[in-house]
């Protein structure tokens, strides 16, 4: 995961266009700027935002990578399940992990404080038709914000032990 985070670093740090949003509990930062997206795969990086994490069907399929926090996923069978608030499944994902939901799932995704999360889409964007643009000057705090927190991750990466007991 170490290459991984200091290639999203830099492409971060070299996206002065950058696209920012906001939807559904999180704010997204559009990594590697438009050209990524020419094959229909987008990546994004995922933080806590304002407002509330709703439940909803995904767009598009979506594989998402935990660098730090948490991520709690809630999937639920029917709209009735949405309606009752009974989820099918619950489960929090920690640093490190990996998962992906497929197109049509209907989840809610909801952070840690201190959370922060690549999201890769093929298709459709994240929140299409439901995402709030941010402005040039929360772009650019959006931007920062992402750059320090990879620079925490890789900074307790590579202070971390290596291997087991």
């Amino acid at each position: 995961m170490l290459p991984l985070t200091e290639h999203l670093r830099t492409l971060v740090s070299n996206a002065p266009g950058s696209v920012a949003f906001t939807g559904d509990g999180h704010t997204y930062l559009l990594v590697g700027g438009a050209e990524t997206a020419k094959d229909g795969t987008t990546a994004d990086v995922r933080l806590p935002g304002t407002g509330r994490a709703m439940p909803h069907a995904l767009a598009a399929t979506m594989v998402v990578l935990v660098l730090s926090g948490g991520l709690d996923l809630a999937v639920y069978r029917h709209q009735q399940d949405i309606d009752a608030q009974t989820s099918h499944y619950l489960r929090t994902y920690g640093p490190r992990s990996i998962f992906a939901c497929h197109q049509g799932t209907l989840c809610r995704l909801q952070s840690a404080p201190d959370g922060i999360q690549v999201v890769a889409t093929r298709g459709r964007p994240p929140l299409a038709g439901r995402r709030v643009p941010l402005p040039p000057s929360e772009v650019q705090e959006t931007a920062r914000r992402v750059h320090t927190e990879i620079g925490r991750v890789l900074r307790s990466l590579t202070q971390a032990p290596v291997g087991g007991a």
